[in-house]
């Protein structure tokens, strides 16, 4: 795999997370809800933690207003089902009480649990008879637990995608994972290398870029009254890309 391509992206997060990049305008627009949507989470996590008889019904809203938000039309009828099955299961992890691993700088093992959290959520959805919202529970799980879960959307699939053109030169098996087909699959086992993806973005990052990309989140975070995480930033820049590569800071190499 040439690296390359990985740090010219990571290079374009940075760029674009400081004042007048995309991902800081992006940001500064939305302000109005962005802020009180990502402190609503944090509330609700609480609540869950603590077993508040009203935290059922909180996930429930919270679920169908994300739905609404990004239009992942999601079926009102599954919405039951879906909360059910996720709250048990994360609940039955200890995450509602003590959050999930941290993604970046996490080992080999809790990096695949956290990706195979997702496929096992979809299959005990789609066990109960109900259809699987692999988008929308990746939104959901990423404004509980931000610097835990990637956010998977196609336009950060094809983002990601576009990356993987250039960062391989041969079209076998390591390429292969990184496919819209792979990773849109609505099963949710592509989901392991949208973690892979992540992962690599924070290996090529150095320690002064780590820094820098620390500054953008607190300084975001404060700008618009909510938490941002490094996760944040990239899936930002991964899906209003949605697969162009200009805004990914890529360029063609000789």
């Amino acid at each position: 795999m040439d690296t390359g391509p990985m740090t010219d992206f990571v290079n374009a997060v940075i760029s674009e997370s400081r004042d007048g990049g995309i991902i800081h305008s992006y940001l500064s627009q939305q302000i109005s809800w962005e802020g009180p949507m990502r402190k609503s989470f944090a509330s609700l996590v609480a609540d869950l933690a603590s077993g508040s008889p009203q935290s059922i019904t909180r996930v429930t809203e919270r679920l169908q207003y994300l739905n609404g938000t990004y239009r992942t039309r999601y079926p009102v009828a599954s919405m039951p089902c879906a909360v059910n099955v996720l709250v048990k299961l994360i609940g039955d992890m200890g995450w509602w009480r003590t959050s999930p691993p941290v993604l970046f700088g996490s080992s080999e093992i809790d990096s695949e649990q956290l990706a195979n959290m997702i496929p096992g959520i979809l299959d005990g959805i789609e066990k109960q008879g109900c259809k699987r919202p692999y988008s929308l529970l990746t939104k959901f799980l990423h404004f509980c637990f931000p610097d835990s879960f990637p956010i998977y959307d196609a336009q950060a699939a094809s983002s990601i995608q576009m990356w993987s053109f250039l960062a391989f030169k041969n079209r076998d098996a390591d390429w292969k994972q990184f496919r819209l087909l792979e990773m849109t699959d609505t099963s949710g086992h592509g989901y392991k290398s949208l973690v892979k993806f992540y992962n690599l973005f924070w290996s090529t990052t150095n320690d002064a870029q780590r820094t820098e990309l620390v500054r953008s989140t607190n300084m975001l975070s404060h700008h618009i009254g909510g938490k941002v995480s490094i996760l944040d930033l990239v899936d930002k820049l991964l899906w209003l890309a949605s697969g162009d590569p200009l805004p990914l800071g890529l360029t063609l190499r000789h």
